[in-house]
C-alpha cells in the first residue's frame, strides 16, 4: 500500500512539474508568434519605402533570417509538446492500470473473519449526529475525557461550547470559547446533557 501511495504521490508530482512547462512551452509559442507578426509588418514596411535596392534586399534578408529563426523555434516546440502530451498519456495510462491492479487484488482478498452476528443487549446506544450547534452549560457541569470518564475540567455556569454529537444522554465537545473567540478541542471532551 506505501508503494502505491508514493507512486501516486510521484506520479502527482511529475505531472503537476510537466504542466508547468507545458504552459511556458505555449507562452514562449505566443511570444514567439507575436514576435513573427511583428517581423512581417516591418518586412512589409520596409517594402513599401522607398530605398535603394541594396538596403531593401539587406533589410529583407534580415527579416527573412528572422522568420526562418522563429519559424524553426516554433516547429521544435511544437514538437516539444506533442512529446511531453505523449509522456503525459503513458502516465495517465499506467496510473489507472496500477489503480485496477489495486482494485482486483482487494477484491481477490479472502474474508478471514467469520460472519458477524449481533449481539442482544437491552441498552441500545443512541447516537444522534446533528449540525454543528452551540451550547450553555446552564449550571457549574464537569467535563470528562469520555463517556463515564474521568474528570477532566469543571466549567462554570453559561461557558459556550460547540458539538455536533449526543450519544445517551451525553454530548461531545467539538471546540470552545475562550474570551469570544472559538477554539477547537485538543483532547477528547464529553458533558453530560
Amino acid at each position: 500500500m506505501k508503494l502505491v501511495f508514493s507512486l501516486f504521490l510521484m506520479l502527482v508530482f511529475v505531472n503537476a512539474d510537466e504542466m508547468q512547462r507545458l504552459d511556458l512551452i505555449v507562452k514562449d509559442i505566443e511570444q514567439l508568434r507575436i514576435n513573427y507578426e511583428l517581423s512581417q509588418k516591418n518586412l512589409k514596411r520596409c517594402e513599401e519605402k522607398t530605398l535603394s535596392l541594396d538596403d531593401k534586399n539587406k533589410i529583407n534578408e534580415k527579416y527573412k533570417e528572422e522568420i526562418n529563426n522563429l519559424e524553426n523555434q516554433i516547429y521544435f516546440l511544437n514538437k516539444i509538446i506533442k512529446n511531453k502530451e505523449i509522456e503525459i498519456e503513458k502516465l495517465k495510462v499506467s496510473k489507472n492500470k496500477n489503480q485496477i491492479i489495486c482494485k482486483n487484488n482487494l477484491k481477490k482478498q479472502i474474508n478471514e473473519f467469520p460472519e458477524l452476528k449481533m449481539r442482544n443487549s437491552k441498552k441500545v446506544d443512541t447516537v444522534k449526529d446533528t449540525t454543528p450547534t452551540t451550547y450553555r452549560v446552564s449550571q457549574d457541569s464537569i467535563i470528562y475525557s469520555a463517556i463515564d470518564g474521568k474528570e477532566i475540567d469543571k466549567w462554570e455556569k453559561l461557558t459556550s461550547f460547540t458539538s455536533k454529537l449526543k450519544i445517551n444522554g451525553w454530548i461531545k465537545i467539538s471546540g470552545y470559547f475562550v474570551n469570544k473567540k472559538w477554539r477547537k478541542a485538543d483532547k477528547e471532551m464529553w458533558i453530560e446533557a
